[in-house]
């Protein structure tokens, strides 16, 4: 058979007129919700992925080496989010110890198990991070903070 317009207006008809077509059986319901919920849900894992992963490329500009180095078992974790929405990399390396690992302390409401060596990591990590231009520090701060 041809494969044109004219010829499948034909065909579609012909179904339709001599009763071809299956009727449309009806959605259950049931599944029809879930199945909503189930592609809301992908909808929102899809989106949170790829939220973080904008909010890393930008963590990326405001203290290079703190994803490889991030001392916390979560980047995105209590403790960790406060310490980089905090701080720059410069604060971090100037800081006295025991006032980083008081913060710390703080922030990771006391579920830390090593606090001295997590600032320890932190002021390593700040030391060997690349400088972001002044001009940009303020802007990356601030979107990381939304």
């Amino acid at each position: 058979m041809p494969k044109t317009d004219d010829f499948d207006a034909r065909v579609i008809a012909d179904c339709v007129r001599f009763g071809r077509v299956n009727p449309t059986p009806m959605p259950n319901f049931k599944y029809a919700a879930l199945q909503r919920l189930t592609r809301f849900r992908y909808h929102l894992v899809q989106t949170i992925s790829s939220e973080k992963s904008r909010a890393l490329n930008l963590l990326y500009l405001k203290f290079s080496s703190y994803k490889e180095d991030c001392p916390f078992s979560d980047v995105f974790g209590s403790a960790s989010t406060s310490v980089f929405d905090s701080f720059t990399p410069d604060e971090i390396a100037v800081m006295p110890m025991e006032e980083l690992v008081d913060f710390v302390l703080s922030h990771g409401n006391n579920r830390l198990s090593n606090p001295e060596e997590i600032a320890k990591t932190l002021k390593s990590a700040a030391n060997r991070a690349y400088r972001l231009n002044p001009d940009m520090c303020d802007t990356v701060s601030m979107t990381l903070t939304m």
